[in-house]
């Protein structure tokens, strides 16, 4: 009997703890921070996302206050443009007037009564150009059907570093292709999922990313990480002042009953970025590596917004597109 009412008097003790634990534990709050992110680019005007952060048991939303004041800043502090409020659908504002400039910097100012003050200053690198793209084509029979065929395009492109600079490169390839239908009159799918019609045959354009060729992952090599897609950073510390070969390729397939490639073109884009961009693509391509793993250490994404969240990543770029004939 003295047992059972030991047991009994546990028991209760256990539930009334269970009942209370919300009045004893003094858990940390965190106030919110403004969280930006934007892509300054030479020619363009400045398209800023802003939030607010929101702490672990903060079930309230994420939209910037309404009142929030927004100033773009030259680079000895004058106003260039101001904006206030928010639209909650986007979180998204954008200052029409003012087109960033290589080689200037600017200052981008957040502020409201209620969260902690953010500015973050940045310069518009200058520019970089892209040599001439060789390419290598092998045409390849099909493994499961005679009537298809697979374009194996293989390309180089050279980017010229410049000497005695750390410099980091953003890079964006893709080709894009018409495709034409080789059945006079093939409107078996609805017609408006054509881009064209001309002289009775169907053409669409498409788009593919290109891969590059002995790049393995994250980290793994020490002059281009890449990201998938047609995305890549490179790192000039070990180019430094030398040309350095891009390769890639891409596969093309072809159904010589139905339907062939009419005309191709290689899309390249490369943009002079900060360290920043870098270390931000790098730790968050990490934290998607990670996040689903609860045995792995959690992955922090870099940020470099003063006393608030988020990545502003100046870039200066260039767009060739390279025409292939076919």
């Amino acid at each position: 009997m003295k047992i059972y009412g030991y047991i009994l008097a546990v028991t209760l003790l256990l539930l009334s703890c269970e009942r209370n634990a919300n009045n004893v534990v003094d858990l940390p709050t965190e106030d919110a921070k403004f969280v930006l992110f934007a892509k300054p680019e030479a020619g363009q005007s400045l398209n800023l996302f802003i939030e607010k952060s929101k702490g672990i048991l903060d079930l309230g939303s994420t939209a910037a206050p309404n009142n929030t004041v927004i100033n773009l800043k030259d680079g000895n502090g004058i106003v260039l443009e101001t904006v206030t409020g928010i639209p909650s659908d986007t979180n998204r504002v954008e200052f029409v007037n003012t087109l960033f400039e290589i080689g200037k910097t600017y200052e981008i100012e957040v502020s409201h009564d209620d969260i902690e003050h953010v500015e973050h200053s940045f310069t518009i690198p200058d520019t970089i150009s892209l040599g001439d793209l060789t390419y290598q084509r092998t045409v390849e029979e099909s493994e499961w059907d005679e009537d298809f065929t697979v374009e194996v395009l293989e390309i180089e492109v050279d980017l010229n570093d410049i000497e005695n600079e750390t410099n980091y490169y953003w890079i964006e390839f893709y080709a894009r292709y018409t495709v034409k239908s080789n059945i006079e009159d093939d409107f078996e799918v609805d017609i408006a999922f054509y881009d064209s019609i001309v002289d009775g045959y169907a053409y669409f354009v498409d788009s593919t990313a290109i891969d590059y060729i002995d790049v393995d992952g994250i980290g793994n090599n020490p002059i281009m990480n890449d990201f998938g897609d047609g995305r890549a950073v490179i790192n000039d510390q070990l180019i430094n002042g030398q040309t350095y070969t891009i390769q890639a390729q891409i596969y093309v397939y072809e159904d010589d009953y139905y339907y062939s490639i009419d005309t191709i073109e290689i899309v390249t884009k490369i943009y002079k970025v900060e360290k920043g961009t870098s270390d931000y693509y790098v730790s968050l391509e990490k934290y998607r590596n990670t996040e689903d793993n609860p045995f792995t250490e959690p992955v922090q994404v870099f940020s470099n917004v003063t006393n608030g969240y988020g990545v502003i990543l100046p870039r200066s770029g260039t767009t060739k597109t390279y025409k292939i004939p076919f």
